[in-house]
């Protein structure tokens, strides 16, 4: 009877709470916030670790971590009212007051919505400013570089959805992390820095556990008809010893292609070893009458249809990887920045979008409005007025000198943003046709811009596909796709 009497008597002195387990690093985050003055609550179980957090609370819990444990102080001359906070206690009304006092909550805005439940993207948002990583507010969306900046210095590291609802012991734990790991503000986003959040690829690429049964070939697939042209595509699809679709390495061509095992490049022949299917794509590029933007409508378009046919070819539309060469890169590169540029997406499969999972690029210009002024700079490449006229007049259908509008248009550095996908870029070190400024320049925009890219200087090679898939090289770019695509 004794037992009986026992178990209630457990729950009203400590309540129910105390049979919920607790990991040690939740017991950890909840010494910390109770010794800062984060949370008053005297026990973990009083604390509501798993509940979530209005924006009242994560007021008070951020007014006294910043000035508690960051140091910060209130701007008392702040003019911080809010109309939709008089019912709220007294207490509140006053941490609401100084987290705005703060310059941490309710900047710019006369309601605060004390009720609403904070989310990933409202936390990291306020706590990246209380490190004083308010050179990031200025963004869209307002959240983006905030929370790369937490992820970058290892305090957040689940980003991908900024809707997640946030819970208190997550709080509490990212609070403990940047107190653990604060440093003096500082502009986070330098290449060392940027550098050091890509994955380390290995030069030994893991062996994959699908076998290839078979090979199927498509030829002559008509995507699109434009002005009379018939676009084709050529496919090589990997039957796998699993049955799963396969992810799908593209590629592009100026004139027409024709595909066969014989005709695959190193990288081509391991990846369809590795069960991805191999897909080329003709292109009006040089073709009589074609200009600008004809090629990139053309390579949208067939990404597009891929994506809608994936299913007749046992494609993965999920997993698609592009890889371009010289004037081919240009494709390449538009399809990856370009891939929310709606105006290039015409006629047909228009309920799909042209975004890849990764690209591959050698040796192209990504720059075009300085194509000339970076090949006059660069002794090593071969440039002149003349060699200049013929490249616009061939691709742009403009003159050289009064083309700056449309040249800024087909460069694909014009169009990178935080959301393009992972990228891989290489060349030769001897290349006498493209400045190596424009790949520079090109990888410091993606590091700016927090995308994954990777640059690669190959030595002594010249303007030369075949140096880029000798097999070293090409160890690393099936490292790359398996880390990104796979």
């Amino acid at each position: 009877m004794k037992k009986l009497l026992f178990l209630p008597l457990l729950i009203s002195i400590f309540g129910i709470g105390f049979l919920r387990a607790y990991d040690q690093e939740l017991v950890q985050a909840y010494d910390y916030a109770y010794d800062m003055g984060i949370t008053t609550m005297p026990n973990i179980n009083q604390a509501n670790m798993y509940g979530n957090l209005q924006r009242s609370h994560m007021a008070k819990m951020v007014a006294n971590y910043a000035t508690d444990v960051l140091g910060l102080v209130p701007d008392t001359w702040k003019i911080c009212e809010f109309s939709d906070i008089d019912n709220e206690s007294d207490e509140l009304k006053w941490y609401i007051t100084k987290a705005c006092r703060l310059w941490l909550m309710g900047i710019g805005i006369s309601k605060f919505e004390p009720k609403w439940i904070v989310t990933r993207a409202q936390f990291g948002t306020v706590l990246s400013r209380a490190l004083r990583w308010d050179i990031y507010n200025e963004w869209n969306p307002y959240y983006g570089r905030h929370l790369k900046a937490l992820r970058a210095k290892w305090i957040m590291n689940n980003i991908d959805n900024p809707n997640l609802t946030e819970k208190r012991w997550y709080v509490m734990l990212m609070m403990e992390r940047a107190d653990e790991n604060y440093e003096a503000p500082e502009i986070i986003d330098e290449e060392d820095e940027i550098n050091n959040d890509l994955v380390d690829l290995s030069d030994n690429p893991p062996n994959s556990n699908v076998s290839v049964t078979d090979k199927n070939m498509y030829s002559n697939i008509v995507y699109d008809t434009q002005e009379g042209v018939s676009l084709k595509l050529h496919l090589l699809v990997p039957e796998r010893s699993d049955g799963k679709d396969a992810p799908l390495l593209l590629t592009f061509s100026a004139k027409e292609v024709k595909l066969s095992e014989n005709s695959l490049d190193l990288l081509e022949q391991e990846m369809i070893e590795r069960w991805y299917a191999i897909w080329k794509a003709s292109l009006r590029f040089y073709e009589e009458d074609s200009k600008f933007p004809d090629a990139y409508v053309d390579a949208k378009s067939a990404v597009r249809y891929i994506k809608a046919n994936a299913s007749q070819y046992w494609i993965n539309p999920d997993k698609i990887a592009v890889m371009g060469s010289s004037k081919n890169g240009l494709i390449a590169a538009a399809i990856w920045t370009m891939w929310e540029e709606i105006q290039y997406d015409i006629w047909k499969n228009l309920n799909y979008n042209s975004k890849v999972a990764a690209v591959i690029n050698f040796a192209w210009h990504t720059d075009l409005t300085n194509f000339y002024q970076d090949g006059m700079d660069d002794p090593q490449v071969k440039m002149d007025e003349k060699t200049y006229e013929a490249k616009n007049q061939q691709f742009l259908w403009c003159p050289a000198f009064e083309c700056d509008e449309t040249e800024a248009a087909a460069s694909s550095i014009n169009y990178i943003d935080e959301e393009d996908p992972p990228f891989y870029m290489m060349i030769g070190s001897e290349d006498n046709l493209v400045p190596k400024i424009q790949l520079e320049r090109f990888k410091d925009k993606c590091d700016d811009e927090w995308v994954a890219a990777y640059f690669e200087v190959v030595d002594g090679a010249p303007h030369s596909v075949e140096r880029y898939l000798e097999q070293k090289h090409v160890n690393r770019l099936v490292s790359f796709l398996v880390e990104y695509v796979e």
